[in-house]
């Protein structure tokens, strides 16, 4: 196999460093004008806490004009359910989402109680475990008197 000298890959890689050699060229003189720009600033004359104060101020004004928003709205919804007369679509809302929470939760309940271990799986009065069966002794020495336990019923 004949290939010209250099290679193809050689050029292709100068040409590649060549391009990122100019764009660190590029980046490196706009860092320089940065700092040139900023030396030509004082830093006696930039005042950290005024700036501080000018955003608390400014965040304190964004604060205060939410709460006349949020009470103009709930004044708004209050005139609103003032004025409705028949139906009031804000309690409607209201309560199909009391509802729709009250169905999510039974149906959580049913998969609660669909996914609970059955027979011989769980343990119970009669299977004998540690903690109440038939068993004589158990985790905490030997039972006296009567063989059901505490936390299931033998009914």
């Amino acid at each position: 196999q004949i290939e010209r000298m250099p290679s193809p890959y050689l050029w292709q890689c100068i040409e590649e460093m060549e391009t990122r050699f100019k764009s660190l060229q590029a980046q490196l003189q706009s860092l320089k004008q940065t700092l040139e720009v900023s030396k030509q600033f004082s830093t006696e004359d930039f005042d950290i806490l005024t700036v501080i104060q000018l955003q608390e101020q400014s965040i304190w004004k964004v604060a205060a004009d939410l709460t006349q928003a949020q009470a103009k709205v709930n004044e708004l919804r209050q005139l609103y359910t003032l004025y409705e007369k028949g139906e009031n679509v804000l309690e409607q809302a209201r309560e199909e989402e009391i509802s729709y929470q009250q169905h999510l939760d039974s149906q959580l309940k049913m998969m609660m109680i669909k996914n609970l271990p059955t027979g011989s799986t769980a343990p119970g009065p009669s299977s004998g475990g540690p903690f109440g069966g038939n068993t004589s002794s158990g985790l905490f020495g030997t039972s006296s008197g009567s063989t059901t336990s505490v936390f299931f019923s033998s009914a």
